[in-house]
């Protein structure tokens, strides 16, 4: 996360294994998080279906 974008948001930046939807900004650092763990758990449901469950719990992430 990076808050240098501009004053007041806070922006996601790239990874190359992640999804563009998964840029975006919020207007703090706590709802970055709140969000970064959204998508992060969207992620590794459509990478790993088979998975996903154990990989959530041991980042823990809620399903």
């Amino acid at each position: 996360m990076s808050s240098k974008e501009e004053a007041g948001y806070y922006r996601f930046t790239s990874f190359p294994d992640i999804e563009a939807t998964m840029m975006g900004r919020t207007c703090s650092e706590d709802c970055a998080r709140h969000r970064w763990d959204e998508l992060l758990t969207e992620f590794i449901k459509a990478k790993y279906p088979n998975e996903h469950e154990l990989l959530l719990k041991k980042l823990g992430l809620k399903d």
